[in-house]
């Protein structure tokens, strides 16, 4: 209804045109679209948005990220899961049926997503094990053939130390691994591939406001945990509500945490402005758009996260050579968003760590069930 009479039936001409007459052959992310969802749906939802998040034109991606992130969801299954949606009550925290893209319960620590890993921590050293951080891999040994026999780590002082091992667990980007591998056979193609995969960086302003602006229909505080920023004019991407997701994550019940998303590349003067002026361009990029206050801002931070998004165009065209090679080394298991160099959610990317451990305890040398992780919506039921 907020679309209009007018954009509503220009939506709705242009789904049943790419309906009638799809896109063929459907080779970029733009004709993925296009064909799911209409070029008007497109142009309004996820055109900006996905340029802003990759930095490059929707038509300079392959169609097998949206293969991957949006699957098989298309107009007809939004309406049905909005007409189901409003006449069921009954919703359990399984949602089994739903598309991934349109759950809308979670289960989420009351402390953040960093409870859980603190957890993993604790239960690692309880059990004998070490962890060590703030080390960088500088040189991954192996015997000359396909094994890894050590790994080179230098610590902040640049002591370097070696680390022996049966089996690693690699979730450092693919350019890097292969880069610092040394004594592994490698076929002077994939160093050249991998040297040009590429990645998106990320930042997030966060921004401890004692009120927004932004509010439900009623006037009540907003409830959303995120919302997406389709408006090519903002650079803003997403904005998270980080009170929205737990209580636990504010001091007061009354102070509002909002994460203010950007996508950009580390040589970017965007990247690099000093904290100070990148908190005071999204607070003004808030205020344009009635988020918040300049006023009601007390406090902010930035966050900086380094190849945050594996990229899917340029090199990733050739990445199956690369990943022929990391399978031919036994005891290695990359896993993760970056170990395989593609744009998994934490819950896939812990799901290949798990499968990754199930290979070992069942002596199975054939990799292809953790890079199927995130193929297939039902996966994680299917394995059980």
């Amino acid at each position: 209804s907020k679309l209009g009479l007018l954009k509503t039936f220009k939506t709705g001409t242009s789904y049943l045109r790419a309906k009638l007459f799809p896109v063929k052959p459907e080779i970029s992310l733009e004709d993925f679209f296009i064909n799911r969802f209409g070029k008007e749906l497109y142009q309004t939802f996820f055109k900006d948005y996905t340029e802003k998040v990759w930095g490059v034109r929707c038509a300079e991606i392959p169609a097998s990220w949206g293969q991957q992130r949006v699957k098989n969801l298309d107009v007809t299954k939004l309406l049905k899961h909005a007409i189901t949606s409003a006449f069921t009550s009954n919703k359990t925290i399984t949602q089994h049926g739903t598309n991934t893209s349109l759950i809308e319960q979670f289960l989420y620590p009351k402390y953040g997503p960093g409870q859980l890993w603190q957890r993993v921590a604790n239960e690692i050293t309880k059990r004998g094990g070490q962890i060590l951080l703030n080390q960088k891999v500088t040189a991954i040994n192996g015997d000359g053939e396909n094994t890894i026999l050590s790994v080179d780590i230098t610590n902040s002082d640049g002591a370097v130390s070696t680390v022996k091992g049966d089996y690693f667990f690699s979730t450092m980007p693919v350019k890097d691994f292969v880069a610092v591998s040394r004594a592994i056979k490698t076929d002077p193609l994939v160093h050249e591939i991998a040297s040009k995969l590429a990645y998106r960086d990320f930042l997030i302003v966060g921004l401890l406001s004692s009120e927004l602006k932004l509010k439900e229909n009623d006037g009540t505080d907003i409830t959303d945990n995120w919302i997406y920023i389709q408006d090519g004019s903002i650079r803003a991407g997403r904005l998270q509500f980080f009170h929205n997701w737990s209580p636990g994550m504010i001091a007061s019940k009354d102070d509002k945490w909002i994460g203010v998303e950007y996508f950009c590349n580390e040589d970017e003067t965007f990247w690099q402005l000093p904290d100070k002026e990148l908190a005071t361009f999204a607070i003004k990029e808030m205020e344009s758009i009635g988020v918040l206050s300049a006023a009601d801002v007390t406090d902010s931070i930035v966050i900086r996260v380094q190849k945050a998004y594996p990229s899917y165009y340029g090199a990733y065209g050739e990445f199956d050579q690369v990943r022929a090679h990391l399978d031919k080394i036994p005891n290695l298991f990359p896993i993760g968003r970056n170990g395989m160099h593609r744009y998994n959610n934490s819950d896939h990317s812990m799901l290949t760590a798990m499968a990754a451990v199930e290979n070992i305890i069942g002596n199975r040398t054939d990799k292809s069930n953790i890079w199927e992780i995130n193929t297939d919506d039902d996966y994680h039921e299917e394995s059980k």
